[in-house]
């Protein structure tokens, strides 16, 4: 079963549905216009994963996004889980986590870079990105390339440079490795909630 979510998603009809279904996991994309050919090799990964290997879909996640070539730059995906209140926990949790791709030099900890920049309007302008310490362990700073950036006809400067600058999302970790790599995966929880 397919479910595209076009509108903001409510996590209480969320929360229902999964109970209603009795679905303990569902998986869903986040990209507003979704190409479900690029996601092939995510859900074959997944597939094999939890039906083949036994492993359940949370702990699957990590591998298959990792064996996935397209879907981290088309789109983030959402993960939901509902567990239900037990002897040992009264409760019941319903969690949602986010997924997003990050590349080194053009989506730093997820952001997408813009088109254009905001100063001068020259494209795919971006010069090297500068991290400040180690990847995972701080901000980051990208300066426009374009000589001409912010200057005036007369060659004097009018206004600073474009920059953009930004920081690791607050609580996201990385899930696949980031050593003397380029690109991975990371993921922050959006939700977490107790049920009754």
């Amino acid at each position: 079963m397919t479910l595209k979510i076009t509108d903001t998603i409510y996590f209480a009809g969320t929360v229902y549905l999964a109970d209603s279904l009795q679905v303990s996991d569902c998986v869903a994309f986040a990209a507003p216009h979704f190409q479900s050919s690029l996601s092939s090799s995510f859900v074959q990964a997944l597939l094999c994963k939890t039906f083949i290997e036994g492993a359940t879909l949370p702990s699957s996640m990590p591998f298959a996004l990792e064996n996935s070539f397209h879907i981290g730059q088309h789109s983030d995906v959402l993960l939901f889980s509902l567990t239900k209140a037990s002897s040992n926990s009264p409760c019941g949790k319903f969690i949602c986590n986010k997924f997003y791709w990050w590349n080194k030099q053009t989506r730093p900890y997820g952001t997408c870079l813009p088109l254009c920049c905001p100063v001068c309007g020259a494209l795919w302008c971006w010069d090297r990105l500068v991290w400040s310490g180690l990847i995972g362990e701080g901000l980051w700073s990208v300066g426009c390339a374009n000589p001409h950036c912010s200057l005036g006809e007369n060659g004097a400067q009018l206004v600073p440079r474009g920059m953009i600058s930004g920081v690791q999302p607050r609580g996201s970790r990385f899930i696949t490795p980031k050593k003397k790599r380029q690109s991975g995966w990371m993921v922050v929880t959006l939700l977490y909630e107790e049920i009754l």
